[in-house]
């Protein structure tokens, strides 16, 4: 039975909801295979979003500007039963993928025109969302 191998750029899909996004090479020790991931960092950069969500637990709309945090390279051993779809790609769609991956951790920067973050001073019976506050129709 001969060996064959993968090397290039991939998504990698593993059981349990796992996704790695890099280069692949495959890594032989004695007769057993793994594929080394080799996932490149991201840099800490300010994005901004294109569809509302929450960050640091406050609803952002799309506009609002995002600082996202660095996360860094890796590059593990997976075993090829662990691997549930291997999706080849190009470099450029694999950094995009890599980019849309968001870690926990984003921190407002800014608010859209028209919206507002306003702390209030911090009343220890107030809820979370009374200590924000939206507002569209104030263009501050």
């Amino acid at each position: 039975m001969e060996n064959s191998e993968y090397s290039g750029w991939a998504k990698v899909e593993l059981m349990g909801r796992n996704v790695l996004v890099g280069y692949v090479t495959t890594r032989y020790f004695g007769p057993a295979a793994l594929f080394q991931v080799d996932v490149p960092g991201v840099e800490a950069h300010e994005e901004t979003l294109v569809e509302p969500e929450y960050v640091d637990g406050v609803w952002c709309p799309a506009g609002t500007v995002v600082a996202c945090p660095e996360i860094p390279s890796e590059s593990p051993l997976v075993g090829p039963t662990t691997i549930y779809r291997l999706t080849a790609c190009t470099e450029d769609v694999a950094k995009k993928l890599l980019k849309s991956r968001r870690a926990r951790g984003m921190a407002v920067v800014k608010m859209p025109d028209g919206y507002t973050k306003r702390l209030e001073s911090h009343d220890q019976e107030a809820e979370f969302d009374e200590d924000f506050h939206l507002d569209p129709d104030n263009a501050d």
